[in-house]
């Protein structure tokens, strides 16, 4: 790494004297440089030391430095310089010293001894004893060579001792290159936080250091000169490096900062340029830009050129002061001005709520501001971050004074914009809050009184509830505005966080505000005076000190607070008024008194806020500071409503409106307390019921009152109770009345009322549940499931009974009479009907016998009843429970609850999913059957129910409505609770049909209703009922037929089906109805509505059809999981293959329809939900292929069911309409709020809303004096007037064809009054200051109308020596007048001869002071109470006006 030394060096000074014999006679033995002469150098290596001459020694090489002369007769040395040896001293001392010695030292390899050398290391050319100091800077192959020189004649040779000692540096570790300073621990300066230069400072010296063979893109004097290095590593903070060198010596350092590692260093440049201490700007001092807890080299040599002309340095050392410095900037503001504001910045106001006619800084945008104002604030600035490497603006934080009304500023839609960018809100404390990211003692935080973090600026505040240590990165900053990107940086998170992103990466950022800020209003001036600053201020942050940007340069510490002007608001005058909230039950008439609280006659302004449930609430106007709000209100709805009415006081001559006070008027509902009834023992037959009520006001305390009435409505008062319990009982004498009237109120409150009707009960009803359909000579069970209410139960004879269960065996379908005796007495007769199906028949086989597969697996699904996880004789079958093989075919339990899933051999598992119920769970799973054999059977599912009870469905299917036939009708009613049911069904036929064949046990007809009873229908079971309708003869038209069905349960109804259906007379029989069918072509269905489709089909061939299959492909948005049958015209395996839904017919051996037509056709009806999350507008399409035999599929129409939130459109329509007094609209001309009802499409409501406001006027009397030529001004308005008289002003809304206000003024116009003086005075006399001849104009106001009177004075001056001028009184017009004393302290005199109409002064800049009238010809004036100075006095009599000139002191 290093080179030769191309530059003399002598460091040090050390003497050695000795002496020694002339040596005469002999060719010394170190004659000749070259190794391969007789006499080669002499090798110093070991001996150190050694005694020579020049005498009879040759001729060898030119000198390099010293003259030829001297270079006659040569000796020669040499030593090969140890590895770890930095440095030598070598001395040749002449013996006699009687002439000089010459010596060149070289450095160089064995064969240049004989090729010469072309460079010396030291010398000396004229010296009688030479000493130097040699650097070791040689490669492997090279030594040092010694020369010494004289006269080849006996007078000149020379004899000498010369040695060479190894010496190191005496102050520090010299490390001659890079790799050398990675042995010792590096220097580690420490950043000073508060931006305070900390140096680091070493000493070390150049001795022995050597040049290096590359300047490294750095200063060319390292390849030089000899040069030393230092390894800085910087700390977490640093992103600045200062380095400075300081020599003890005649030199000038030169210093270099290099990156990167020993083996591969670069030179830390500036703006691309390298960055050497030669060029730094700063004298002896280096700034480099360096990164964190980074490695760097400092490399320090001599500048070649600062050297004397001998090149020499005389003294080596120096001390290096290194030092860290975290760069910091003003971006925003003006540092060095001393005051916290930017030239960019404009903070002003630019539109107010409230115009009034005097602003202090006359553009009406200053201030004061008044409560309750509403202020449009502009803030800009320009931020300038170019100082720094690419340090960018990322946010602000503002601080508004507490006079701003912050309740409804919106943040969001009120951002400022940043290079047209939107800035986002982040709160303080939230997930994404904003955090500080550099150490800084500048800025601070603290928790103001309202517990909110607020920033403060040191530079600019007196931050004393900070802590003085500033903030640490982490440390949560206010609420704030953020501009935030991608952050590039390596541990930038690029989270929610402002600090873990960058900002507007831009090194310039203009940004405007423009918002509005609304003032606190205050009951009290004094409250006002506490909370009146309305300034605003905000902190600037850039992307370095609040985001994960690292600036290489510099970042913005330094930015400081921004201050608006010193708005304040104006608290004089706050008048307030005084008024009580009301409260009604649902309605009634306020009678609100307001006055002003001062008693000030002041108008007071009330608006409403407007409660669309409410009618009957309106605005006032009251002129004389009260008033009375007199309202009649209406609560519409069930639920309490308020009225707010705002009242506060306005000017309407400043438009400026006083604190609002808000007045309540609470509507409680009917319903605002609570009453329940209920029977808790009533006797069989008995005319006396026992009930409790319950009755609690709005916090559930006890009613009041409480009174009990005969009959709904009520008729006969039969009981009062008053502060009672909540709990009552009340014997009802249910034998007098069957309904009864209960009534709780509590005083000012409303009151409830609930209507019980009690009848004479007939016992109670029995629950039965058990099996309703069993193969032949099975074993069917009956359970009576709440026989804890009857005392006897008598079951038929057919059974083995105990009490509440009976046990059947039947072979043929019976109808079972059970008989009941309940505990109130009551007897009741129940017929529960038992299906026997025929061994064979299609649900009673051996499935195993049935292979519909190669494997297959079977089992039951079934409820748990007795939840001991067998299928036995008390559980209940389920049918439409889907199992899920492995294979992805789904098949469905048939009513019995059985089910063959067909299967791969192999292990298998199995899942049930139940669509309907409640239960503990809805899926079970059979897992690892060993399907070994054909059938696997006994794979029996039980499901636990939750009992909880959901309710009862009915549907209706039928064969096709052909003209002039019969087809069969099918009502299927669903039980879906987890107990038996019993109930009545209502079907409504279409009044162009006839019911024909009604085979219904109990059915009766009225009219166009079939009624029937449904008899028990057992626990999650379903039971249909077959009749027949005749349809009418086809027409010209063809009629659409409608049908509707109701199932009633405990006198509730269950459920409705409705549906329509044209009548056909030539037709396809083999088609797809949905239900609901939906509104308009698009079949608008309502969001969550069950559908249900009806697939019919028809043998049309000529011969018996075996076997028919219908594949429905299910629309994406059907969910699979709930579909269920609710019935079939034939026995149906149902399964799921991927999205096709399959009904398989096997041996249906469905007739032609000519040989029966009746008998050709069949059906199957479904249901199924739509998939959860399905977007409003979704079409569902459904269509079904209908498979005969093994011929082509008949495929039936499409069906479609569009959901929609809503079948009704445009339902609401709102009119809001503005009248002036005196106006009307539709016949309503009084504000409220009118509801107009119509009937739209498809029945629904269409309601217009017409919401009417009436704009009143103020009526205001004034009175004015003005005078002429002038004008006045009204409600910022400004008006000229000709002459005295009444006028009317009206005054109108922008916008608004309404006026707000009228003002008839009384007006005197007083005419300006001229008065002509002709005077003459004597010369060095003068009046109102004029002493010369002439014409002037002099104007005053008059004292009692202030109008101007205009004086024109024609002034004569007469000299000295005209006789009129001879007495030393002044008498002009034949008057005298004498003013005493003057100049005057207190009180002056003024007497005439004439009489003295009045006395006026006037300051010497004409101004009038004081007027007196009334006098004779004596009068005395105050003047104690006069400034000191000049004055004019204005004296006029009825002979004319004289003017003199009085002294007050």
């Amino acid at each position: 790494m290093k080179s030769h030394p191309v530059t003399k060096i002598v460091i040090g000074i050390m003497l050695m004297l000795s002496t020694h014999a002339q040596l005469i006679g002999q060719i010394p033995t170190n004659d000749s440089p070259c190794f391969s002469d007789a006499n080669p150098p002499i090798d110093l290596t070991e001996i150190h030391a050694h005694y020579g001459t020049t005498c009879e020694a040759t001729y060898d090489y030119d000198n390099v430095d010293c003259s030829q002369e001297n270079n006659e007769s040569s000796v020669w040395y040499y030593f090969d310089p140890a590895d770890d040896q930095m440095g030598y001293t070598v001395i040749v001392e002449s013996i006699d010293s009687e002439t000089p010695i010459i010596v060149e030292i070289y450095s160089g390899t064995i064969e240049q001894g004989c090729e010469g050398f072309g460079q010396t290391i030291a010398s000396s050319c004229d010296s009688e004893n030479f000493y130097t100091s040699i650097t070791n800077c040689l490669t492997e192959d090279e030594q040092f060579f010694i020369k010494v020189t004289t006269k080849s004649s006996p007078e000149f040779c020379k004899s000498f001792f010369v040695n060479y000692v190894a010496y190191e540096c005496s102050i520090n570790t010299v490390f001659d290159d890079c790799i050398e300073t990675l042995t010792e621990d590096p220097i580690q300066p420490v950043t000073n936080l508060d931006f305070q230069i900390d140096y680091s400072c070493f000493s070390n010296c150049l001795q022995f250091a050597c040049p290096e063979v590359d300047d490294f893109g750095g200063c060319f004097d390292f390849v030089n000169m000899p040069t030393v290095w230092f390894h800085v590593q910087t700390d977490e903070f640093a992103s600045q490096l200062l380095s400075t060198v300081t020599t003890n010596g005649n030199w000038e350092p030169i210093w270099a900062v290099f990156e990167g590692s020993c083996d591969s260093l670069n030179i830390v440049t500036y703006g691309g340029s390298p960055m050497c201490s030669a060029y730094s700007s700063t004298p002896n001092l280096l700034i480099n830009a360096v990164h964190e807890n980074s490695d760097y080299w400092v490399a320090v040599t001599c500048h070649e050129y600062s050297l004397p002309p001998n090149g020499i340095i005389d003294d080596g050392s120096f001390e290096i002061c290194v030092a860290t410095m975290r760069t910091a900037i003003d971006c925003l503001g003006e540092l060095e001005s001393g005051e916290c504001n930017d030239p960019s910045l404009i903070m002003e106001v630019t539109d107010r709520e409230f115009e009034l006619p005097i602003d202090t800084d006359n553009d009406g945008i200053a201030g004061p501001f008044y409560p309750g104002e509403e202020v449009d604030i502009k803030i800009s600035f320009f931020y300038d971050s170019s100082q720094s490497g690419l340090d960018h603006f990322i946010g602000l934080i503002p601080i508004f004074g507490d006079g701003w009304d912050l309740s409804n500023f919106d943040y969001t839609t009120s951002a400022p914009k940043g290079n047209g960018a939107w800035a986002q809100w982040y709160q303080e404390g939230a997930d994404c809050a904003p955090i500080i990211q550099e150490p800084t003692s500048i800025l601070c935080t603290y928790t103001n009184e309202e517990g909110k973090l607020e920033i403060c600026n040191k530079l600019c505040e007196d931050c004393d509830q900070c802590p003085d240590s500033g903030m640490e990165p982490g440390d949560q900053l206010p609420s704030g505005y953020f501009w935030v990107s991608q952050g590039q940086n390596l541990h930038c998170a690029n989270d929610c966080s402002p600090g873990q992103g960058w900002g507007l990466a831009y090194p310039t950022t203009t940004v405007t505000w423009k918002f509005s800020l609304k003032v606190k209003e205050f009951t009290t001036e004094e409250e006002c005076d506490q909370k009146r600053d309305l300034s605003i201020r905000f902190q600037t942050l850039s992307a370095g000190i609040a985001g994960c940007w690292e600036d290489p340069v510099a970042e913005c510490f330094l930015d400081q607070m921004m201050f608006s002007p010193e708005w304040e608001t104006e608290c004089i005058g706050i008048a307030t008024v005084n008024g009580d909230n009301q409260s009604f039950c649902e309605s009634g008439i306020t009678n609100i008194n307001l006055q002003t609280a001062d008693g000030s006659a002041q108008l007071i302004k009330v608006d409403v806020e407007d409660n669309p449930f409410v009618t009957g609430e309106n605005s006032y106007n009251f002129i004389a500071g009260e008033g009375t709000i007199v309202d009649t209100l209406h609560n519409t709805t069930n639920e309490y409503q308020e009225v707010i009415y705002s009242v506060y006081v306005f000017d309407p001559v400043t438009m400026v409106p006083g604190p609002t006070k808000n007045i309540t008027v609470g509507l409680h509902p009917q319903q605002y307390n609570s009453i329940q009834a209920k029977v808790i023992d009533q006797s069989c037959g008995g005319e006396e019921a026992l009930v409790q009520i319950i009755a609690k006001n709005s916090i559930e305390e006890p009613i009041q009152n409480l009174q009990i009435w005969g009959e709904c409505p009520r008729a006969d008062l039969l009981e009062t109770f008053i502060e009672s319990n909540d709990t009552i009982l009340f014997l009802a004498p249910i034998g007098d009345y069957s309904c009864f009237t209960f009534i709780a109120y509590e005083e000012g409150q409303c009151s409830d009322t609930l209507e019980l009707a009690i009848e004479i009960i007939d016992g109670y009803t029995p629950e039965i549940t058990g099996t309703n359909q069993v193969c032949y000579l099975d074993t069917s069970i009956l359970i009576i499931e709440n026989s804890e209410f009857f005392d006897s139960i008598i079951w038929p004879e057919e059974g083995i009974s105990n009490f509440d269960t009976c046990l059947f065996v039947l072979d043929t379908t019976t109808t079972l009479e059970i008989k009941f005796v309940d505990t109130l007495g009551c007897t009741s007769i129940e017929n529960y009907t038992i299906e026997v199906l025929e061994l064979g028949s299609d649900y009673c086989y051996d499935p195993c016998d049935n292979q519909i597969s190669t494997y297959q697996i079977t089992g039951y699904a079934y409820s748990d009843v007795n939840q001991n996880g067998i299928f036995d004789s008390l559980d209940i079958p389920l049918a439409n429970v889907q199992i899920l093989g492995e294979n992805g075919t789904t098949v469905f339990t048939n009513p019995l609850g059985e089910y063959i899933l067909p299967v791969e051999m192999g292990i298998q598992d199995i899942v049930a999913s139940i669509p309907f119920g409640s239960w503990q769970a809805n899926t079970k799973a059979i897992n690892d059957i060993n399907v070994n054999e054909a059938c696997i059977s006994n794979q029996n599912i039980g499901f636990i129910s939750t009992l909880e009870n959901l309710g009862t469905e009915i549907f209706v299917s039928n064969s096709q409505t052909r003209c002039n036939f019969t087809p069969n009708f099918y009502v299927t009613v669903v039980n879906n609770n987890h107990n038996s049911i019993s109930g009545v069904v209502e079907f409504n036929k279409d009044p162009l049909t006839s019911f024909e064949a009604i085979t219904i046990p109990g059915a009766t007809i009225n009219n166009d209703i079939l009624i029937f009873d449904t008899g028990v229908i057992p626990p999650l079971s379903q039971k249909t009922y077959k009749f027949n309708l005749k349809m009418p003869l086809g027409s010209s038209s063809l009629p659409t037929l409608h049908f509707k069905a109701n199932v009633y349960v405990s006198g509730n109804v269950g459920d409705s089906y409705e549906y329509s259906e044209q009548l056909l007379c030539s037709y396809d029989p083999n088609d797809k109805r949905e239900h609901p069918q939906g509104v308009g072509n698009e079949r608008w269905t309502l969001l969550n509505t069950k559908l249900d489709y009806t697939i019919r089909f028809q043998n049309n061939g000529n011969d018996t059809a075996y076997h028919v299959q219908i594949r429905d492909v299910l629309d994406s948005n059907i969910d699979h999981q709930s579909i269920r049958v609710i019935n079939a015209s034939h026995p149906v395996r149902t399964t799921i293959s991927g999205d096709t839904l399959i009904f398989d017919f096997p041996n249906i051996n469905l007739v032609d329809s000519t040989t029966n037509y009746i008998g050709s056709q069949g059906f199957i009806t479904f249901s199924c939900d739509h998939v959860n999350g399905i977007a409003e507008f979704t079409p569902i399409f459904n269509q079904a292929n209908i498979y005969f035999d093994e011929n082509e599929p008949i495929i039936t129409n499409q069906t479609l069911n569009t959901i929609v939130g809503s079948l009704c459109q445009d339902v609401l329509t709102t009119i809001d309409t503005v009248l002036c007094q005196g106006e009307s609209y539709l016949g309503y001309n009084t504000p409220g709020l009118y509801t107009l009802n119509y009937e739209a499409q498809y029945g629904c409501d269409s309601t217009i809303l017409l919401f009417i406001e009436t704009i009143d006027y103020v009526s205001q009397h004034t009175n004015f004096e003005v005078c002429e030529g002038d004008s006045i001004s009204i409600n910022s308005m400004t008006y000229s007037i000709p002459q005295s008289g009444e006028y009317t002003f009206d005054f109108y809304n922008e916008g608004s064809e309404c006026k707000y206000l009228q003002v008839v003024a009384d007006i005197t116009v007083y005419e300006n009054e001229a008065i002509e003086i002709d005077s003459t005075i004597c010369e060095g006399m003068s009046v109102f200051d004029f002493d010369e001849t002439g014409i002037y104009t002099i104007e005053e106001a008059d004292e009692e109308t202030g109008c101007i009177i205009t004086t024109y004075l024609d002034l004569t001056v007469l000299p000295a020596s005209h006789p009129d001028c001879s007495t030393s009184s002044l008498d002009l017009q034949h008057q005298t007048i004498y003013i005493y004393p003057n100049p005057v302290t207190d009180r002056i005199y003024i007497e005439s001869n004439k009489s003295i109409e009045s006395i006026s002064f006037f300051t010497s800049d004409y101004r009038l002071v004081d007027k007196y009238k009334n006098f004779d010809k004596k009068a005395q004036i105050d003047m104690s109470s006069f400034q000191d100075g000049l004055y004019f006095v204005r004296i006029e009599t009825n002979k004319g006006i004289v003017f003199q000139k009085v002294y007050k002191y």
